[in-house]
């Protein structure tokens, strides 16, 4: 999952549980939990567990990011759905230009290349005359 660390997906992935269950909406049981949410509830547990705050059974592994997800702080990765929200679009838009420039780059060039060689022809043409 984008923005999560490996060692965390590899622990629930290890517990039996994938990470992407956990952004279905079904498992939240009709709450509105937004991505960021979910991300920070997954770490907030991951970490509570890792620290010892809490040890649960296997079972409860499954529930307690969601249970996290509803209180958790999610600033940091609210900050990264605002910056994807924004500039996604504004990267997508420079692609298509870059095509754009790429293609007129080249056709640029070609032109360049045969006035050039008509270029240096005319100027054949005229040594020619004055030989």
């Amino acid at each position: 999952m984008a923005g999560l660390d490996p060692e965390v997906v590899q622990f629930y992935k290890d517990n039996g549980y994938r990470v992407s269950d956990f952004y279905d909406a079904k498992r939240h049981h009709g709450l509105r939990l937004s991505r960021a949410q979910v991300s920070a509830g997954i770490v907030a547990y991951y970490e509570d567990i890792k620290d010892g705050v809490i040890n649960p059974r296997q079972i409860e592994i499954g529930w307690g990011p969601i249970e996290y997800a509803k209180n958790a702080r999610y600033d940091e990765y609210a900050r990264d759905n605002e910056i994807l929200r924004k500039y996604k679009p504004i990267i997508e838009d420079l692609n298509g230009k870059l095509y754009t420039w790429k293609l007129c780059f080249w056709c640029v060039l070609i032109l360049a290349i045969f006035l050039g060689v008509a270029y240096l022809d005319s100027v054949n043409n005229l040594w020619g005359i004055f030989r």
